[in-house]
């Protein structure tokens, strides 16, 4: 009840959440006669779903899952259903499981067990009895092992995120739930019905991916369609509770098919930056392991640059002045407000370039800005964030798209639109120091149509200078010494992350290291050391040395390195200036990447400072 109860839903302030029975509306759910798989795109789903009459068929309530239908005697052991992303597949499993919790319905069932194949595919290498992995997931299970004399429901959801192989051709059959073997043993013979028969399994998917699991294996397969005309209005008379705001929200969305199709498509599109962006690899992370970056993440100083001139002096020389530099001379540009305008303005900048050093945190402040705006917690008068790397689209440098064309290749979500105008819609560039295009302003002809195709490049310098699709807004990011790829007059204000004030860092080691005495006992150290200080001015330390495409790696060794002197060794053997680090830092980043790239195992640090001491001796 508590892990389901509680959800994050619309425009939630940071930190709040809303009763999952306060706004949940029943959506429309229907048994799928065939078994085929539908492989048209699922924007196009969307629409003929919403299109079809809901008397066609008969609904299956959320409650009813498990319940025989009409002329049967037996309900289905397994069941799958599927839908298209966004559309509602987890949320009818959190209302399925807290109502059973709340004793609301299905009292019949002694335990529903919910688990996701995210989390399942963390223990690809791992084994485990089927009890043991129920104790490693419900330790408040650990009093039972005969889970053959209770009625049982396992709800795997989010078979498309599986990465597990799901051998069900070449899996040896296993029947004693006490006996361990991998988790995709366990899965198939679960599945399948070899292990456990008398459980009941409810599967989850998107379309494409619901041919991994044999057609034999499903006792029925049922589709969520979404809502019906009169679910839409249910849910936006809950969502929002004043009903003068509700009744005209309905009114205005019933006009408009645009609108109809953007509010799916915004949600599966915020669906899909949410999966990409809120877990991030951060320090020497374990095979398979993540951190959320609503965690750790801390806010950076950004402030606008009033001078248009590039700084041509060395990035780290950049780096050493900008940490002398008070704070308070300058006014602080908050992430969430970079769209808002400045004090003295009326209206917003339409393009924005930020500068920063390598590894100050320029492209993980577009995905904070990314992840706020998916999660509902900022920006909201923004309709489509699309967030675009330089990287990416070199690759596309001999390719012709018309720019609908190019967001559809980037973001399938966003196919049923093709009127981009009608919409509020900011592009994010992230680095353009990485960029192989040639970015001709002056030679590249005019460009106006979103629907007619040319060069990347030519569509990038028309939406960057505002012939394409003007009403966008466009934030690009850069190290300074790019910075003039554009021509200034395109670009509307220049702001710079200068890295992490003084308590900005305090405030950030005592994310990264949860355990207090630790971060105490290291940023006391790091304080000692005016260069050491000076570096962690910067969110990835040493990355101005090696390079950008060690960014991740970089990031990881060194605090990888520093935790583990100090949870091992003695303070006194702790370096205390940079050069004594550098030694270091190239045997542990080479140790790291052979184990992760060539060997294919996990690097513990750890190992390297209990075996042999004399490897860390300075």
């Amino acid at each position: 009840m508590q892990k389901f109860r509680r959800v994050f839903e619309g425009i939630a302030k940071a930190g709040q959440s809303t009763d999952l029975n306060d706004f949940y509306t029943e959506l429309f759910i229907t048994e799928r006669v065939s078994g085929e798989v539908n492989k048209e795109h699922e924007v196009r789903l969307i629409e003929t779903a919403s299109r079809k009459p809901a008397k066609e068929e008969t609904p299956i309530k959320c409650e009813d899952i498990f319940k025989p239908l009409h002329g049967q005697d037996q309900p289905s052991r397994t069941i799958m259903t599927t839908g298209v992303a966004g559309i509602g597949k987890t949320i009818l499993t959190h209302k399925f499981t807290l109502d059973w919790a709340e004793g609301k319905a299905n009292q019949d069932i002694d335990f529903t067990l919910p688990f996701t194949f995210r989390e399942l595919n963390l223990l690809k290498e791992k084994e485990f009895s089927l009890v043991e992995l129920l104790h490693h997931f419900f330790i408040q299970t650990k009093g039972i092992r005969r889970y053959d004399l209770f009625q049982v429901v396992f709800i795997l959801d989010g078979l498309d995120e599986c990465r597990l192989p799901l051998d069900f051709q070449n899996n040896p059959i296993w029947t004693d739930v006490t006996k361990s073997t991998s988790v995709d043993v366990l899965l198939t013979n679960l599945i399948r019905g070899d292990l456990l028969p008398s459980a009941r399994i409810w599967i989850t998917t998107r379309p494409a991916a619901a041919n991994q699991i044999p057609a034999e294996c499903i006792g029925m397969v049922t589709e969520v369609r979404g809502f019906t005309d009169p679910q839409k209005v249910e849910y936006f008379r809950k969502r929002f509770r004043n009903e003068t705001l509700a009744s005209t929200i309905i009114s205005h969305i019933k006009k408009s098919r645009s609108l109809h199709i953007m509010f799916q498509c915004q949600l599966n599109i915020k669906s899909h930056l949410m999966q990409k962006f809120r877990r991030v690899f951060e320090g020497i992370a374990k095979a398979g392991q993540s951190t959320d970056l609503n965690d750790f993440y801390t806010e950076l100083f950004i402030t606008e640059r009033v001078s248009g001139e590039v700084n041509k002096e060395h990035e780290v020389r950049l780096i050493e002045t900008a940490s002398r530099k008070p704070a308070k001379e300058e006014t602080p540009i908050k992430l969430e407000d970079i769209f808002k305008p400045l004090p003295g303005q009326d209206q917003p900048s339409r393009t924005i370039m930020t500068t920063g050093v390598a590894g100050i945190g320029k492209t993980i402040l577009t995905h904070k800005f990314t992840l706020d705006w998916a999660e509902g917690k900022a920006n909201q008068d923004i309709d489509f964030t699309l967030p675009f790397t330089f990287r990416e689209l070199n690759l596309l440098k001999e390719k012709e798209f018309s720019l609908v064309e190019l967001l559809h290749h980037f973001f399938i979500q966003t196919k049923g639109i093709r009127r981009y105008d009608l919409f509020q819609v900011v592009f994010i560039l992230d680095g353009l120091d990485e960029c192989r295009l040639p970015l001709d302003f002056q030679n590249n002809p005019i460009w106006t149509d979103v629907t007619k195709s040319t060069s990347v490049d030519v569509l990038l310098t028309n939406l960057i200078r505002g012939d394409l699709l003007p009403s966008a807004r466009i934030w690009i990011t850069t190290r300074p010494a790019a910075a003039n790829q554009i021509p200034s007059e395109c670009v509307c204000m220049v702001t710079e992350v200068r890295g992490f004030t003084d308590p900005q860092k305090d405030e950030y080691f005592r994310k990264r290291f949860r355990e207090k005495t630790l971060a105490i006992k290291i940023i006391s150290h790091i304080k000692t050391s005016r260069s050491l200080h000076i570096m962690c001015h910067i969110p990835n330390p040493m990355v101005f040395n090696l390079g950008s495409s060690s960014v991740e790696s970089v990031s990881a060794v060194w605090f990888s390195v520093v935790s583990n002197l100090f949870c091992i060794t003695d303070t006194k053997f702790c370096p205390s200036s940079v050069a004594v680090l550098w030694p270091i830092f190239p045997f542990v980043s080479c140790k790291y990447s052979i184990n992760i790239f060539v060997i294919g195992i996990t690097f513990d640090p750890k190992t390297l400072f209990s075996s042999d001491s004399s490897t860390v001796a300075w």
